[in-house]
């Protein structure tokens, strides 16, 4: 089904009321019965904050290796997916882990990375990675499994196959999102399809549901979109460019009408609260003009760590005048290998490695750097694109438009 709106007999504003900063790049966000929020980092970091934002928990566990998700309870249990080691960690709420256990699928005995995690009210938890759900009460047992559930897009394989969310409403029903999918599944407890919506330029990146049965995403255009259950758009709002939002990375809605969306890159949380009524999302001052204002330009990424995991390679680095800008990039050998023995699509573009992002490091290969379009010369006032440096050289930063300097540094 196609993105239709519904008409609604009172109008409806979700009003931006602040942003959270958080310390490194987040993977994953949910809320609590008591509307607490949490996020979980690539640094194997859960933060928890209040409504208000002030950070009440914050603890790091290694048996985090790379979390793609995190969940949480009525009980206040916390539930971390770890995509390197196929495995789901639940915590109580001070980092005590309780238990673990692998996403094993039944009948073949195959291991699978969980991509997203949620919670029911009963406090069973579900899993999605590639076509597979898998439902797990709260000590880890089997209740349920699917695996290559059928919708009209999956039969024809015209999607990829990674999810990046799932959620799973009051009545039982379940919500999937995949990367480069352009739709919303809607299953049923039985994980039967019920229904699917999108369009072709639609791209969610992240899903919920509320207590009333309504659904929200993030999408890769950063708007937030609320559905009804029948998958009608009950309203839509734009992440404004003011907020420095960058990389979607999820959603999650409390009980008291508040809308939290993760920003990946931006290293952010954005507060939005329902008004009824038509107001204005924004306050005067996020929608002031800035076209004459530049943020400062990043210097080139410094590497702080190499290390090896299960045939994965870390890059740890960080950017920027701020010591709290790293990241983690992440080679997959396995996966290059395989794509040079089945001739597989390769990771990388023009024998470059490329992932757009604030910086991206490169071992022998070449860097590039999109910085988007949020970055102006401060000489000619351009917009400074991609840059392509070759690693392990000094390099300065050249405008392409002018040819002025603009910054060096050691790559």
């Amino acid at each position: 089904m196609l993105l239709t709106r519904v008409a609604l007999t009172q109008a409806e504003t979700y009003v931006y009321v602040t942003k959270l900063e958080t310390s490194t790049h987040t993977t994953g966000i949910s809320v609590d019965s008591v509307g607490n929020i949490y996020i979980v980092d690539e640094d194997k970091t859960v933060t928890v904050y209040d409504s208000n934002g002030n950070i009440i928990s914050k603890w790091t566990h290694n048996d985090i290796h790379e979390p793609t998700g995190i969940a949480v309870d009525y009980s206040g249990n916390i539930y971390v997916t770890d995509w390197l080691y196929n495995s789901i960690l639940k915590f109580d709420f001070d980092g005590n882990l309780i238990k673990s256990w692998h996403v094993v699928l039944t009948y073949t005995g195959s291991h699978f990375p969980p991509d997203a995690v949620a919670t029911d009210k009963s406090g069973n938890i579900y899993v999605a990675s590639d076509l597979l759900v898998m439902k797990f009460d709260s000590e880890g047992n089997v209740l349920g499994e699917w695996w290559e559930f059928e919708t009209e897009h999956t039969k024809m394989g015209t999607m990829d196959i990674e999810a990046n969310g799932i959620a799973v409403d009051n009545w039982g029903n379940i919500y999937v999102t995949y990367n480069g999918g352009p739709y919303v599944w809607k299953l049923d407890n039985n994980c039967s399809f019920i229904a699917e919506w999108g369009s072709p330029n639609y791209r969610p990146l992240g899903i919920s549901v509320d207590k009333n049965g309504n659904i929200f995403t993030i999408d890769s255009s950063k708007i937030v979109r609320k559905f009804d259950p029948d998958g009608n758009i009950v309203t839509e709002w734009e992440i404004h460019p003011n907020l420095n939002f960058l990389d979607p990375a999820g959603v999650t809605v409390d009980g008291n009408d508040n809308v939290y969306v993760l920003g990946r890159y931006s290293n952010s949380i954005l507060k939005f609260h329902r008004e009824l009524g038509n107001q204005q999302t924004y306050p005067p001052d996020v929608l002031a003009d800035t076209s004459n204002q530049s943020p400062p330009f990043p210097s080139v990424p410094v590497v702080l760590s190499v290390s090896f995991d299960a045939l994965i390679l870390f890059v740890a680095f960080k950017w920027g005048l701020n010591p709290e800008n790293k990241s983690r990039l992440r080679l997959d050998f396995t996966y290059a290998f395989w794509c040079i023995i089945l001739g597989l699509p390769w990771p990388f573009v023009g024998g470059e490695l490329y992932i757009i992002g604030p910086v991206i490091w490169a071992i022998g290969a070449t860097i590039v750097i999109d910085w988007g379009t949020s970055y102006h010369c401060p000489h000619c006032g351009g917009t400074i694109g991609r840059s392509k440096i070759p690693a392990g050289s000094n390099v300065s930063f050249i405008c392409p438009n002018c040819g002025a300097f603009i910054s060096s540094g050691n790559v």
